[in-house]
This record gives structure tokens, sequence and C-alpha cells, in this order.
């Protein structure tokens, strides 16, 4: 196997969006130790981080908490986003 070497240069963007299920965990719903990495270089270099996923809240608060992540999260596949430490509603889009 290559490894491959990166440099990380100051964030160009301010906000990484990732998606927990098949992108950030793995088949058996854990965060591989590169990734974890990863999302630790993002916050470092400056860049707001956010979870992403179909998932509701209920449903996600085990892959948020064994992450330690306190940015954001985006639900529902977008229909929800809270703030991950209190779960409170940042936004809600709702079908009427």
């Amino acid at each position: 196997m290559i490894r491959k070497s990166y440099t990380f240069f100051p964030m160009a963007y301010p906000l990484l969006a990732v998606d927990l299920d098949g992108t950030l965990l793995d088949s058996r719903g854990r965060v591989p130790e590169a990734n974890r990495r990863a999302l630790r270089r993002a916050r470092q270099a400056g860049c707001l981080v956010a979870l992403c996923t179909g998932r509701g809240l209920t449903e996600s608060r085990d892959a948020v908490e064994h992450l330690g992540h306190d940015g954001p999260l985006v639900l529902a596949g977008g229909a929800h986003v809270a703030e991950a430490p209190t779960g409170r509603t940042l936004h809600r889009v709702t079908i009427e």
C-alpha cells in the first residue's frame, strides 16, 4: 500500500461538511483513525466542521458523541440543522 503525505495549508474554505454513513464512518459504524486526524487537522486550520446525515438527531447521537463533535449537525437530509452539544434546533424545514 502506498501512503501519501499531505501538507495542510491554511483553509481556503470556512466550512467542511462531511457525511457520516459510508464516508466518515466505516462499514462497522466506526470512525477510522485517519478520518479522526483529518477532522482534527481541519479544525486546527480554522475550518468549521459540520456532520451531515440522512439520520435524525436521536439516531446520530452515538456517532456524534463518539467523535466528540461540537459543531453543527445537518440532519434528516438537510431538513434539520442542530447544535451537537445541546441538540438545539438552529433551522428546520417542514413539509406543509
